[in-house]
């Protein structure tokens, strides 16, 4: 057994070594000692393991060939996030991964169009950026993910809501990785994605730096340039006129009060000024003006390529078979995957809810509808 896909089948799980060792009827030792592949497990307890989670024998015997690092999951604004989530969080894109990776090998995909640049300042990385996915200077970015699923980047979903968690982004064979979970509002969604763009595009190294606040910077050129927005945000600056902006340039009021601060088009007493009628009108946690989250679509366009029926949907049966993933497993990353480009429409609803396992597996992932 391939101690490292043990480890990742548990982890996709959300399950300790001494929690799945309860669950198989072993000692966590013996789960520590096959995970190193200092152990090799008897045909019975191979078996029982891969029953208990849910994933098929042949899978724990495969090498693990993809290098799925975890990116920006080091940063500072993931440190919120327990062990525990952060490896689920990890895990279940790679099994995205896995899918995409599999797929990709049959098929003949956009070249990467995202630059790598570095010791430029953010406004140059912005516009350059903009240039290289072809979108206008000074205008309002819509539909950014299907821009850069576009461009070449991989764009995955992940059937996952954990607090504290949006996106991640990283560099896998060769390829520009953004990550993104379920839930979010789509502003925030934006924003998020920008972010990661700006970790792509300028971050080669983990190291050195403030890399969150320089990509935040980023996020912030990109989505609202500083020439637009000096000419959009004019005093008097209020929450109304805010909110119109929000709808034009998909974006969170506070991220434009943000933005008109860092541009000095509003005061420090302005500012919080406006914070304080955020907070009075209950908007901190509760924007008006809702805009609508982009799904990725590129995955799942390939799954309907490759693995569609005539009768219509996806064999999910055989794209499992072919990958040795669990076929739940697939549904639930392709059903997070857009049918149109935008939001997907099935009949079905995406829940994380505790399994039959319960004090085991607090995030269990079950697909209803």
């Amino acid at each position: 057994m391939n101690g490292d896909r043990l480890k990742r089948a548990r982890e996709i799980n959300g399950w300790t070594q001494e929690e799945l060792a309860d669950i198989v009827d072993v000692k966590q030792a013996a789960i520590s000692r096959i995970e190193q592949n200092l152990l090799e497990p008897s045909e019975q307890l191979a078996a029982t393991i891969a029953k208990e989670t849910g994933f098929p024998l042949p899978f724990f015997y495969e090498d693990t060939k993809i290098d799925f690092p975890l990116g920006s999951l080091l940063y500072r604004q993931h440190q919120s996030l327990t062990t525990r989530e952060r490896d689920q969080i990890l895990q279940t894109a790679w099994a995205a991964y896995i899918l995409y990776d599999f797929m990709a090998g049959k098929m003949k995909l956009m070249p990467l169009r995202l630059p790598r640049i570095q010791n430029e300042d953010t406004k140059t990385l912005a516009e350059l950026t903009r240039d290289a996915l072809g979108i206008e200077p000074n205008k309002p970015i819509r539909n950014l993910i299907n821009r850069l699923e576009k461009a070449g980047v991989v764009v995955l979903a992940i059937p996952l809501e954990i607090h504290g968690h949006d996106a991640f982004s990283l560099w896998a064979d060769r390829r520009a990785v953004i990550v993104i979970d379920t839930g979010k509002p789509g502003d925030r969604q934006r924003d998020t994605v920008a972010h990661e763009m700006g970790h792509l595009v300028q971050h080669y190294s983990l190291t050195g730096g403030d890399v969150e606040q320089e990509a935040d910077d980023f996020a912030r050129e990109l989505l609202l340039p500083e020439e637009a927005i000096r000419e959009e945000i004019t005093t008097p600056v209020t929450l109304s006129r805010l909110a119109e902006l929000k709808a034009r340039w998909g974006v969170s009021i506070q991220v434009l009060i943000d933005r008109a601060f860092s541009l000095k088009i509003i005061s420090v007493d302005q500012k919080k000024y406006l914070n304080k009628q955020m907070t009075r009108h209950g908007w901190r946690h509760n924007e008006p003006v809702e805009i609508e989250p982009e799904r990725p679509r590129a995955l799942r366009k390939m799954a309907e390529l490759l693995y569609g029926l005539k009768t219509g949907g996806i064999n999910y049966q055989k794209l499992a078979r072919d990958t040795s993933l669990p076929v739940s497993l697939v549904g639930h990353i392709l059903y997070v995957h857009s049918t149109d480009g935008t939001k997907a429409k099935t009949p079905g609803e995406l829940a994380v809810f505790p399994s039959k396992n319960e004090e085991k597996n607090p995030y269990a992932l079950k697909l209803v509808g």
